[in-house]
C-alpha cells in the first residue's frame, strides 16, 4: 500500500510539473525575442530595426534613449497569418527625474518600418495600435502612465489633443514607469470575437485585467512592431523579450450571437467599461492550450505511468521471490 501510495503521488507532481510546463498555445518561434539579440553579422533574423534605438547584445533593445526627439522602431521580418494568437512581452520604461515622455506603442498592423506621428510610427495605420503613454498632451479623466488600444481601417487620424481617448476601445491606467522589477504586457486577440490586454506590473508574474473589448476584428494578414517617441520630455523605452504563440479559436457561435465590430462612437463609450475592468482584483487568467499540446502532454503522462507500474511490478516479484525461499 506504502509503494501504490507513493507512485499515486509520484504521478500527481508529475502532472502537476506537466501542467506548468504547457504554454498558452503553439509556439511561433518566428516571432520570438530574447537576449543575445544579434548575431556574428550584427543583424537580428527575424526583426529589424532602426531609427533612434540600439541594441545591448544581452540586455535590451532600447527605442529610445532618455534624450529628447528619438524616434525607434523595432518590426518582426515576417508577417504573422495566424488567425488568433497571443503575445507577451517584457519592458522597461525609465527617466531621471522630471516629467517622462512620450510613451511606446506595440503594433499589429499591414503596415510595417513606416516612420511618422503616433509614438514613432505611422498616423492613419491600418490594424491594432496598443500604447504606453506616459505623458498627456491635454486635459484628460485619466491619470497617467496609461495603457490604451485604438483599432484604425487606416482613414482615420489619431488625436494628439486628447492623446486618442475618443477613439479607444479599452484602456487602464497602469504604474509602470520606473519600476524596478519585471513589467510585463500580454496581448490576446482570437479572430473576430475578442481582444484583451493583461498587465503584470509587480515582479510576481501575477496577471491583472486591463481590458477586454468584445467584437474585434483585426487584419488577417499584418506585422507585430514596437516604436516609441521622446520629444520636448523623454524617457528609455527598452523592449526585452517578445514571445509569440498561435492560439485555437473560440467556438464558433451564430450570427445572432456574435457581437458586432465597434464603432468610432461605441469606442468612445467603451472607456467606462475599462474603467470597471481597472476596480477588479488581481487575477489569473485561463491558459488556452493547443491540441498539439494536450496531445503531448497525455503521451507524457501514459509514459510516466507506464513506468510506475512497472516499478511496482517489478518490486512485487523481487518481494515474492525472497519469501519463497524463506520457506525453504
Amino acid at each position: 500500500m506504502q509503494l501504490l501510495g507513493s507512485a499515486f503521488a509520484l504521478l500527481v507532481g508529475a502532472a502537476r510539473v506537466l501542467a506548468q510546463d504547457e504554454g498558452p498555445g503553439t509556439p511561433l518561434y518566428s516571432y520570438h525575442l530574447r537576449a543575445p539579440y544579434l548575431e556574428e553579422s550584427l543583424n537580428n533574423p527575424r526583426w529589424d530595426f532602426g531609427g533612434d534605438a540600439i541594441m545591448e547584445v544581452n540586455r535590451f533593445i532600447r527605442l529610445t534613449s532618455d534624450v529628447q526627439s528619438q524616434e525607434g522602431y523595432l518590426w518582426a521580418k515576417t508577417p504573422m497569418t495566424t488567425n488568433s494568437w497571443r503575445i507577451e512581452f517584457e519592458f522597461k520604461v525609465t527617466h531621471d527625474g522630471g516629467i517622462a515622455g512620450d510613451g511606446f506603442a506595440f503594433w499589429y498592423t499591414q503596415e510595417r518600418m513606416e516612420e511618422g506621428p503616433v509614438f514613432g510610427n505611422r498616423d492613419k495605420y491600418n490594424g491594432l495600435g496598443l500604447f504606453f503613454d506616459t505623458y498627456a498632451n491635454g486635459r484628460v479623466k485619466t491619470a497617467f502612465p496609461y495603457v490604451m488600444a485604438i483599432i484604425n481601417d487606416g482613414t482615420k487620424y489619431y488625436d494628439h489633443d486628447t492623446d486618442g481617448n475618443n477613439a479607444e476601445v479599452g484602456g487602464c491606467e497602469a504604474h509602470f514607469l520606473n519600476q524596478h522589477y519585471v513589467t510585463k504586457a500580454r496581448v490576446t486577440y482570437v479572430h473576430n470575437n475578442y481582444l484583451n490586454v493583461d498587465l503584470s506590473l509587480q515582479g510576481d508574474n501575477q496577471w491583472t485585467t486591463c481590458f477586454r473589448a468584445h467584437g474585434v476584428s483585426l487584419p488577417k494578414r499584418g506585422y507585430f512592431g514596437f516604436s516609441a517617441m521622446t520629444g520636448g520630455v523623454s524617457s528609455a523605452h527598452d523592449i526585452i523579450e517578445v514571445m509569440t504563440f498561435a492560439l485555437n479559436s473560440a467556438p464558433e457561435r451564430p450570427d445572432s450571437e456574435v457581437p458586432k465590430p465597434a464603432s468610432s462612437d461605441d469606442r468612445g463609450r467603451s472607456t467606462n467599461r475599462a474603467s470597471q475592468n481597472r476596480e477588479q482584483p488581481v487575477q489569473r487568467k485561463p491558459t488556452t492550450v493547443s491540441s498539439s499540446g494536450v496531445s503531448a502532454g497525455i503521451i507524457v503522462i501514459l509514459l510516466i505511468v507506464g513506468l510506475i507500474v512497472a516499478y511496482i511490478g517489478w518490486v512485487m516479484y523481487k518481494t515474492s521471490k525472497a519469501n519463497s525461499y524463506k520457506r525453504f
